[in-house]
């Protein structure tokens, strides 16, 4: 019930956790779901809590038949995918996308290995705020 898959450092500004839904409030992850939309960057301690601020970093390749965070999901397997305290792994089925996450004190490193040139990041910020970026 009550465990997420954070990444940080000790005394850290922010945290990083995948996000496996956004229709069930604080309740974000679950570990046997099988949807990844993204990297969460949040300040939630507990899904008791709630979040007060966060944000979402989803990597995609293609063209979305919109933009939006339901057409930029993927499909992933959880029991190939690493969530360590140092470091979050995640291979997004529907892309041939992995990625991995390493925390910093104020932020962190995202590596993405993309399998298509037409490749880019989609960031989701609370309420109905997007920038969506493909890269050249």
């Amino acid at each position: 019930g009550n465990c997420q898959p954070y990444t940080g450092v000790p005394i850290g500004m922010n945290y990083f956790a995948p996000q496996t839904t956004d229709q069930n409030g604080s309740w974000w992850f679950h570990p046997e779901d099988r949807v990844f939309q993204g990297y969460r960057l949040t300040h939630q301690p507990s899904p008791w809590m709630g979040d007060f601020s966060h944000m979402l970093l989803t990597p995609i390749n293609g063209k979305l038949q919109e933009n939006t965070l339901f057409h930029a999901q993927s499909s992933y397997r959880p029991e190939e995918s690493i969530f360590c305290p140092t470091h979050l792994s995640i291979r997004q089925l529907r892309y041939g996308i992995r990625s991995t996450l390493i925390p910093s004190m104020y932020g962190g490193i995202l590596s993405i290995d993309y399998s298509r040139n037409d490749s880019g990041l989609l960031l989701s910020f609370p309420g109905r705020h997007q920038l969506f970026v493909i890269d050249p």
